[in-house]
């Protein structure tokens, strides 16, 4: 749940109830059709029990559709997808999970804790899938850490409710060297048919349910068409 200051004009000129918008990036989420929480309710109350007398116990309510000018995402503009998803460019329809944008090695990138997952719904064609991912640098010098063991890293098409792993990697660098730092992913020959979905899923890695620090990111998600795809 959030808590916000409602002013007695917000309810004269009116105010954004669903999609739930938190701050000035949800605009611009919403804006590129980016997935966000709907309300499900809502109440105004008196910050303490005691400031209810002041207020009347009955009030009128209105909705209506408030119109968005939104931006095709596959036209997005490189610098405003960047602002959410470094590097990628095919803006996401889903993501779940803990995430958020981050700095990791002088670089933006998407944070993804195990469990989580992206979502793409690109256009039927013939794709090269590729990616940077890793672990955060800050897991591996973090004392409280010190029972992990890293992620796996999946990319799934599904098709008719069918799904296919493309691949799949495990990433260890708490008892690795070789995986600390940033990876690199390609998957070549990936034909995409309409109504497809592809998913970059991170998961508590080992096949077990160990998510300490599972801190991956992710980051240069590019999907490059080499031919296009029967409809």
């Amino acid at each position: 749940s959030y808590s916000y200051r409602f002013l007695r004009s917000n309810g004269s000129v009116g105010f954004m109830i669903s999609p739930l918008i938190r701050n000035t990036a949800d605009w611009a989420r919403l804006q590129l059709r980016s997935s966000l929480p709907n309300v499900l309710s809502f109440r105004i109350a008196a910050e303490t029990t005691w400031q209810q007398i002041f207020f009347k116990t009955q009030f009128r309510l209105a909705f209506e559709t408030f119109p968005v000018s939104q931006v095709d995402p596959l036209r997005a503009p490189k610098a405003l997808l960047d602002s959410f998803y470094p590097g990628f460019n095919l803006m996401p329809n889903a993501i779940h999970g803990i995430s958020d944008i981050i700095v990791e090695s002088g670089h933006g990138a998407v944070f993804l804790h195990a469990p989580g997952l992206i979502g793409f719904d690109p256009p039927p064609a013939d794709y090269s899938i590729s990616g940077d991912f890793g672990i955060r640098a800050a897991a591996l010098n973090t004392p409280s850490c010190a029972g992990a063991n890293g992620v796996g890293v999946s990319l799934v098409q599904i098709h008719d409710g069918t799904e296919n792993v493309l691949t799949h990697l495990e990433l260890d660098p708490f008892h690795r060297g070789s995986d600390r730092g940033d990876h690199h992913f390609i998957v070549d020959g990936v034909s995409v048919a309409n109504g497809d979905a592809i998913e970059y899923r991170v998961d508590p890695g080992h096949g077990g349910g160990n998510t300490a620090c599972d801190w991956s990111y992710v980051r240069n998600f590019e999907f490059t068409a080499t031919a296009v795809a029967p409809q």
